[in-house]
């Protein structure tokens, strides 16, 4: 597994090529630290020595830059599904108060729609239902 609070701190600076490290007044590319797992894949990176990442690398080695890489590919991933699940639930409550407003019917949507709608409306209350048995009171 990867740390990626060491990752984040020091993406940007990993990520730029000779020429792009002078011109942000970098005149050589500082030196990493990686953890590698029984297969030699790197795991974690760290600009420091850390218990975990002990092997020196070079901040601009091919296999480090490709970590770093899957690393802000599967962080802006991870970001993008937050923001989706975040806006369906703003879609559900413009569709709601557009209802509620007599501005659209139910009916007036898609089939598809409808029966997405109503599995979660359902799950969403089963959740609620169960949520509200606090998680220090007894269930009996």
């Amino acid at each position: 597994m990867f740390d990626q609070a060491h990752v984040a701190l020091f993406v940007e600076d990993a990520n730029l090529s000779g020429s792009e490290a002078e011109r942000a007044g970098k005149k050589e590319m500082p030196g990493m630290y990686v953890q590698r797992d029984a297969d030699e894949r790197i795991l974690s990176v760290s600009r420091m020595p850390t218990a975990e990442c002990t092997e020196p690398v070079a901040a601009d080695d091919s296999e480090l830059l490709q970590f770093l890489s899957e690393v802000r590919e599967d962080d802006e991933r991870a970001r993008l599904q937050q923001s989706d699940l975040d806006f369906v639930r703003v879609l559900e409550d413009v569709l709601d108060l557009l209802m509620d407003k007599g501005v659209i019917s139910f009916t007036d949507l898609p089939e598809a729609a409808r029966r997405k709608i109503m599995q979660r409306q359902s799950l969403r209350r089963r959740y609620n239902d169960v949520d509200l048995v606090g998680d220090d009171e007894p269930l009996i």
